[in-house]
């Protein structure tokens, strides 16, 4: 016997992964003293929103036109680049201490 299913197809878990997504966004901009810093300055760019159109439009066309006048990166810059990158995770790494917290100095 052929088993038919007339439901309709729900967005049951888009919405829950959106609600996901947002609360973690929340959590990280209202407990993390970093997200609390990053909340304050969008509060004062909204604050001075209309001020500061225009300053953003010259912004993104300043960029675009340098875009424009850069060359374009051949694949031995761009591994220049990527080396450079590794050479400083290196250098920085051995520069950290590691914080005990469980040991008594």
């Amino acid at each position: 016997m052929k088993r038919n299913n007339h439901e309709k197809p729900t967005n049951f878990w888009f919405g829950f992964s959106l609600g996901l997504g947002a609360a973690a966004v929340a959590a990280y901009l209202l407990a993390t003293k970093d997200g609390r810093e990053k909340l304050k300055k969008i509060v004062e760019f909204a604050e001075d929103l209309p001020a500061n159109i225009p300053g953003l439009v010259e912004e993104i066309e300043k960029r675009i036109e340098a875009k424009k006048d850069e060359p374009k990166k051949t694949l031995e810059a761009g591994l220049s680049g990527i080396e450079n990158i590794i050479k400083k995770i290196k250098d920085n790494s051995h520069e950290k201490s590691i914080k005990k917290f469980f040991v008594k100095e």
